[in-house]
């Protein structure tokens, strides 16, 4: 993978990957390469043409021998490659839905950044077919208490569960988050944000009556003004509710 790497991009990435707290990048980032993301799925897409549930286990059972047996040097984009590479596998043609859960479960331990779970839950498309199951799925997430594994299962949510069979759900969903991590909050905002721009008259009703904590309320907000899909109008009233 070091032919693909661009030193360059790979300082550029490793700054946006940073933690507001930490002074530099940890986990993963902090042994980035600077494999683009587009080259890495390329690369997922020809793995799994060649053989998809070999590859994927090969590469899963390399990344999980060498954390088990402590060596720092696992890069940002062999976990990027497993997720890319877990997203190939085709429901009820490679494997059944029950296995890609197994799968799943499997990888979100490994997210330790914002970037791996987001670029992850995009490659998870077969969700459209399966809303239902996968959403029973994600609701330990939910409550977990780790910070990237309760971010998964709100970008999942935003990803393909903002819908009219589910927003009020959803709504429910973000009240019982407790969680004090800052990409947590983060990813909550983000997702109220998106709830806005798709049911502005039931999400206004929910800011109304929330029980988001301070900041995460106030990120939303933000990220609702930040929105090229609300008016003017809406911007100053939210503005108006920061204050």
């Amino acid at each position: 993978m070091l032919f693909l790497a661009e030193p360059e991009y790979a300082r550029f990435a490793a700054g946006l990957l940073r933690k507001p707290t930490e002074k530099g990048p940890s986990g993963t980032a902090a042994n980035l390469l600077g494999v683009r993301l587009p080259v890495l799925r390329k690369l997922a897409g020809r793995l799994a043409k060649q053989d998809w549930r070999e590859n994927l286990e090969a590469l899963s059972a390399h990344i999980q021998a060498a954390k088990e047996n402590d060596k720092a040097d696992i890069c940002f984009e062999e976990v990027m490659l497993w997720g890319f590479l877990t997203g190939q596998g085709k429901v009820e043609r490679d494997l059944t839905l029950q296995e890609q859960f197994a799968y799943i479960r499997s990888f979100v331990p490994y997210m330790d950044n914002w970037s791996l779970c987001d670029s992850f839950c995009a490659g998870l498309k077969f969700t459209r077919e399966f809303p239902a199951q996968t959403w029973a799925f994600l609701q330990p997430y939910f409550g977990d208490g780790r910070e990237y594994a309760v971010r998964f299962s709100v970008v999942m949510a935003l990803t393909y569960f903002v819908t009219g069979e589910y927003v009020d759900s959803l709504f429910e969903v973000f009240d019982r988050i407790r969680h004090e991590g800052y990409y947590v909050k983060m990813a909550v905002a983000w997702a109220v944000s998106v709830c806005y721009v798709k049911f502005p008259e039931k999400t206004m009703h929910y800011l109304d009556n929330n029980r988001l904590d301070d900041f995460t309320y106030h990120k939303a907000l933000r990220k609702i003004t930040e929105s090229r899909c609300v008016s003017q109008e809406v911007r100053e009233e939210m503005r108006r509710r920061c204050r």
